[in-house]
């Protein structure tokens, strides 16, 4: 039997008889946090593959938009590869990566784009679809996902991380929409007691991850500000590479770096870190207002400036057949996660 290298690139949360996990489970569902700072509240041993920016190549990028970042981010993609395999959930962010790609190209070089769609995507945006995709640009249907990985794949996934948190919502829907201004040191652990069912382990999941709060890039005062980091720092690196964990191979190699994220990129990271006004606004509907106004301003329906969130990821991947993959490729089973586990409770 092949021996198991010691650290773990993607995983999903298995752990067995450890109440951390047992708790975490009920805040952040299958996640498993990977920290990208020294400070490592990590439950897995991990291969550190996502590094954050060097604090040095913040310096002046306050004026760099959302816009900017989005138009460059097109030009390099489109200049690496000649044909893409867009997954388009009908979600603000995969819609800000088609925009921006439609954008960049001229008409007669479209059908560089193939776009992956299911019918979720499709009542999910009904109206960019009609007047955008449908006739327009080759489209294929993400059931079966045949030929999906014949070109390159292109999501949207990262871009919850740069502007903040599912909990973000949860947490307005729990204790209102005043509690992500008020300081998190009194909001957090409610809100981690209220998803877990239990007070104790609010206050343990809050503990175990206020440290982070020292090596963000600016003061965090706010839950929305701690959630934020929370997500930017501790799920960047599941977030990248848990599509993996979707499929059945015996060997992931071949698949690592065969699907890219429009947001993974350094200058986009440097926005989020410099931008901490532009995330939410003061209202629920303004969350990810940058990434719904870029895509107003090339579809003209200023309507969509009130659309809310709606997790799409569920309706893409179904049923995990992995626990885990490791940093070189391999697939790891439940039984097998335990030998990963740190710091066992």
């Amino acid at each position: 039997m092949t021996e198991l290298p010691t650290q773990l690139l993607v995983a999903r949360n298995l752990v067995a008889g450890h109440s951390l996990a047992s708790g975490l489970r009920q805040v952040l569902g299958g996640v498993v946090t990977t920290s990208r700072l020294v400070i490592k509240p990590d439950l897995l041993r991990f291969a550190a593959c996502c590094p954050m920016p060097n604090p040095a190549s913040l310096a002046g990028r306050q004026d760099v938009s959302f816009a900017d970042c989005c138009d460059a981010r097109a030009q390099e993609l489109l200049a690496a590869h000649p044909h893409l395999h867009i997954m388009w959930s009908g979600g603000i962010d995969s819609t800000v990566t088609l925009v921006a790609l439609l954008k960049a190209l001229p008409v007669h070089e479209h059908d560089r784009l193939t776009v992956f769609l299911s019918s979720h995507s499709i009542m999910e945006n009904p109206a960019f679809y009609h007047t955008q995709i449908a006739g327009k640009l080759a489209v294929q249907r993400t059931v079966g996902k045949a030929g999906l990985f014949d070109e390159v794949v292109l999501t949207g996934e990262l871009g919850d991380q740069l502007f903040g948190s599912d909990l973000m919502l949860e947490c307005t829907r729990r204790l209102g929409f005043d509690s992500l201004s008020r300081p998190y040191a009194e909001v957090l652990p409610n809100l981690f007691a209220s998803l877990s069912g239990d007070a104790q382990m609010g206050e343990t999941i809050y503990r175990h991850y206020a440290p982070i709060a020292t090596q963000a890039p600016y003061r965090l005062a706010s839950t929305q500000d701690f959630l934020w980091w929370w997500n930017f720092s501790q799920k960047w690196q599941h977030v990248k590479f848990r599509h993996l964990l979707y499929e059945q191979r015996a060997d992931y190699r071949a698949l690592i770096g065969r699907v890219q994220h429009f947001f993974d990129s350094e200058a986009f990271q440097c926005w989020s870190m410099t931008h901490p006004f532009d995330k939410m606004g003061d209202r629920i509907d303004t969350y990810k207002m940058p990434a719904k106004r870029y895509i107003v301003d090339f579809t003209g329906d200023a309507g969509y400036l009130t659309k809310l969130k709606i997790g799409s990821l569920c309706r893409v991947f179904k049923y995990p057949p992995v626990a885990a993959i490791t940093a070189d490729g391999l697939p790891v089973d439940q039984a097998g996660l335990q030998a990963f586990v740190l710091n066992a409770q």
